[in-house]
């Protein structure tokens, strides 16, 4: 007698098993912002590591919950998102580490993402924009992880 699953049918793929295979997926190309920002490959991955901790904490201090996806796509359209982060989170953390060209870097590599990309499919991000913002370093890590591999 063979050894089956008793009870209900077993559960599909947890949902951000799903995320993260759709966004190694859809983000293997090279961006046209990736090919034309000479700074791209030059810009630490250090500064999107200590980023995602700071805003981690945040985050976790409840400092920033009223923080919107909406919201923070419209700052990273107008180009603002730095200066509505240092309003949400600057009492937790201050962002003067991180130099202007890079905030501008990092700007238009966030644009590209929130312009190409489908929030929730992609990064399984639904509400909190601090979530997305992460979830936008995390792939900026990435990106530059593989453009630096032989």
């Amino acid at each position: 007698m063979g050894v089956g699953f008793a009870g209900p049918d077993p559960p599909e793929r947890p949902p951000i098993a799903r995320h993260v295979a759709i966004s190694l997926l859809v983000s293997c190309s090279t961006t046209r912002h990736e090919a034309s920002c000479p700074s791209f490959r030059a810009m630490s991955s250090r500064i999107h590591i200590a980023m995602c901790f700071h805003l981690n904490a945040a985050l976790g201090s409840g400092a920033c919950s009223d923080v919107t996806v909406e919201a923070v796509k419209e700052r990273i359209r107008d180009r603002t998102i730095f200066d509505y982060l240092r309003s949400k989170v600057g009492e937790v953390f201050a962002l003067d580490y991180i130099p202007l060209d890079h905030q501008r870097v990092l700007n238009d590599e966030w644009l590209d993402f929130a312009t190409r990309f489908d929030d929730r499919e992609v990064f399984g991000v639904q509400r909190n924009g601090i979530c997305l913002i992460m979830a936008y370093l995390l792939e900026g890590i990435r990106r530059r992880t593989r453009a630096t591999l032989p």
